[in-house]
């Protein structure tokens, strides 16, 4: 399958460093990494870097010329050296960009948030224009993450979301305010399909499911099941490496009925998900792949983002709670010959004329930061990526050593300001 973004009109040149979660690997997050390097390059003849945590796998699964610089999330923190080089990179580039995804949450960690306000920083200190496009917000329980996301905020010159709650969510709920937010809608529907190698099936099933408090594992084995018997194929579509650990349980329990999809680039995800005859699925981006593959699924929301996404693009009725009726699914699935799909061609044109004003809107204002908040956030970043790191590596070189004949009272002071346990 290939894919490309419809062409515009534009002649000005210019460097642009895209970030987000990158190399992960996540599917969606590398495909919307993708789909906005794609446009910038084809649409609006820039010159494209991609900062990513694994570069060589997000080269891989991208499959598209363009360049990488290696940044520290998600992957391993960075030497001096490599920071240094990445420091480089965005005091060479003209834009620093933010692809989109679920940038402003801390779910899991800070480290997001975290990575997202050293970039706008570091680009400020160096008087770069910091914009975003397609982000998702919420929900961010720590106040270190709501430091993050304030700098975040702070230091961009514009900010899409891509649904009006994440926008609410930031803006009411944890009361940031920058001026610079507007709304638009995700950044993969940057992408224009133009062809489908693959004729779709008419009985396999795609399954895009992920181990998550809540998930009714007897309700999708069940369902399974009644699919199973009805002669369909099921094939599962890991998004991250701990879904393979649910497809081997699943495995165990129907054989070969249900089968791993492997795919190792987007253009054989897009193959996948257009060949399917319906797609059940928890990932945003599976379900707007089948959207855009005009492949029937259903979505089930495990957070906020799928529903209030979906709902801004027509499709509020393939959304179910994730402790879905058994019934109704199977019905979708089965009857899916009279599920309708939205034309998302006008939507698309949406997200085209949000990158544009990005680049090119005269009105948006750069920020400016002053002389002694470069160097104090310059500073910050130092002690925090480097400084820090490597007083935490050499005490616990030295603390075995040391330990016997450091009081305690110090002990515990070096502990709490090092963020360690001897």
């Amino acid at each position: 399958m290939s894919f490309s973004v419809s062409k515009k009109s534009g002649n000005r040149k210019n460097k642009v460093l895209v970030a987000g979660y990158i190399g992960g690997i996540n599917v969606g997050d590398e495909a919307i990494a993708l789909t906005v390097a794609a446009s910038l390059k084809e649409d609006h003849n820039c010159d494209v870097t991609i900062a990513s945590g694994q570069p060589e796998l997000s080269q891989k699964y991208m499959q598209y010329d363009v360049s990488f610089v290696e940044t520290f999330y998600p992957g391993k923190l960075l030497d001096s050296k490599a920071l240094f080089e990445l420091i480089k990179v965005i005091k060479n580039t003209d834009i620093l960009l933010f692809a989109g995804g679920g940038l402003l949450q801390d779910v899991h960690s800070t480290k997001l948030l975290e990575h997202g306000a050293f970039l706008c920083s570091i680009a400020k200190v160096f008087n770069k224009k910091v914009v975003a496009i397609g982000v998702g917000a919420g929900p961010i329980k720590s106040e270190l993450g709501k430091q993050f996301a304030n700098t975040f905020m702070r230091f961009n010159d514009v900010v899409y979301f891509r649904d009006e709650y994440s926008r609410n969510y930031i803006e009411n709920t944890l009361h940031i305010e920058s001026g610079t937010s507007r709304t638009a809608l995700d950044s993969i529907l940057l992408i224009k399909i133009n062809k489908i190698l693959k004729a779709k099936s008419k009985n396999k099933i795609g399954l895009c499911i992920r181990d998550w408090p809540g998930l009714p594992f007897n309700n999708i084995s069940l369902l399974l099941k009644k699919l199973i018997d009805l002669e369909y194929k099921i094939v599962f579509i890991p998004y991250e490496k701990s879904d393979i650990l649910l497809f081997g349980k699943l495995h165990e329990m129907f054989g070969n009925n249900i089968v791993l999809a492997k795919d190792e680039s987007f253009e054989s995800t897009l193959e996948t998900i257009g060949s399917l005859h319906f797609l059940i699925s928890m990932r945003l981006h599976a379900n707007l792949f089948s959207a855009l593959l005009k492949t029937p699924f259903v979505a089930l929301a495990y957070d906020n983002k799928l529903r209030t996404v979906f709902s801004s693009i027509g499709y509020e009725n393939n959304v179910f709670d994730l402790d879905f009726p058994f019934n109704d699914v199977f019905e979708k699935v089965t009857n899916s010959s009279n599920t309708s799909m939205s034309n998302l061609d006008d939507l698309t044109e949406i997200q085209h004329k949000a990158l544009d004003a990005v680049l090119n809107d005269s009105t948006v204002e750069i920020k400016k930061m002053d002389l002694h908040l470069k160097v104090a956030a310059f500073l910050f970043w130092m002690n925090r990526l480097v400084f820090k790191p490597t007083l935490v590596r050499i005490s616990m070189k030295v603390s075995p050593f040391l330990k016997p004949i450091v009081p305690s009272i110090i002990e515990k002071k070096i502990k709490k300001m090092l963020g360690i346990d001897w």
